[in-house]
């Protein structure tokens, strides 16, 4: 599920944890009195997974993913401790306001208070709250969906009626989506998608947004981080290497 509108902000990975659960899935279960669940999230009105789940032990520190408001603490049946926050404020193509909203849930504690926090700052501590309907397990459930301003000022959720209440694959703006490789015995370069092991061609030459042409790898990147578009018109976040 792709945002409804371009986000111009890359995310980070908020913990240092592997992936979990990701977007979109679902899954049925049978409840100790025999009853069947044909759909896990079906029982919030969703067709799967709102987000990113990352298996973590609890006490593990939650780093915010980019700038970011820090707001509500909410504890609920549904999210166990959870933490609501906004990114910085950016126009759309159309001249309208957009933010993400985020949400951090299942967690042991805050961390700060409300205050304005830069990416890769600690915002809270990874739990189990909310077990055991809904936390199967020591995580961290993340996730992100737009808000628009309207001509009242107020802030309203985008495309809430995409199935999983406005939330979209954040995934797909997130830093570490790919990982690049190249063989020693070819120039192409490839990519490592993470979360499904697979291996995609990219090129063996792209051209940077700045008007850099270069087939050296690793690559010598002076600006952090810089965007890179390829041959096959997909864009990557690329970061200094060691």
């Amino acid at each position: 599920m792709k945002p409804a509108v371009e986000v111009p902000i890359i995310l980070s990975k908020p913990i240092d944890a592997k992936y979990g659960q990701s977007f979109g899935q679902d899954f049925s279960y049978t409840m100790p009195d025999g009853t069947y669940i044909p759909s896990f999230y079906g029982q919030w009105g969703m067709d799967g997974h709102g987000g990113m789940d990352y298996p973590a032990a609890t006490g593990t520190p939650i780093y915010a993913p980019c700038d970011l408001w820090v707001d509500n603490y909410l504890p609920n049946e549904t999210y166990g401790d959870n933490l609501w926050a906004y990114s910085d404020v950016w126009e759309g193509k159309d001249g309208k306001e957009y933010r993400m909203e985020m949400v951090f849930a299942h967690l042991d504690r805050k961390y700060i208070e409300k205050k304005q926090v830069k990416r890769g700052e600690q915002i809270a501590i990874s739990g189990n709250s909310g077990f055991p309907k809904t936390s199967t397990g020591p995580h961290l459930h993340w996730g992100v969906r737009l808000q628009s301003r309207n001509k009242g000022g107020s802030w309203v959720r985008v495309d809430g009626d995409n199935g999983y209440r406005g939330y979209f694959n954040q995934y797909l703006i997130t830093q570490d989506m790919f990982k690049l490789m190249k063989t020693n015995d070819s120039p192409d370069v490839y990519a490592i998608d993470e979360i499904e092991n697979k291996k995609h061609r990219i090129c063996n030459e792209f051209t940077l947004k700045m008007g850099q042409t270069t087939r050296l790898f690793p690559l010598k990147i002076e600006t952090v981080p810089t965007l890179a578009t390829f041959e096959n018109g997909m864009e990557m976040m690329l970061t200094p290497m060691d």
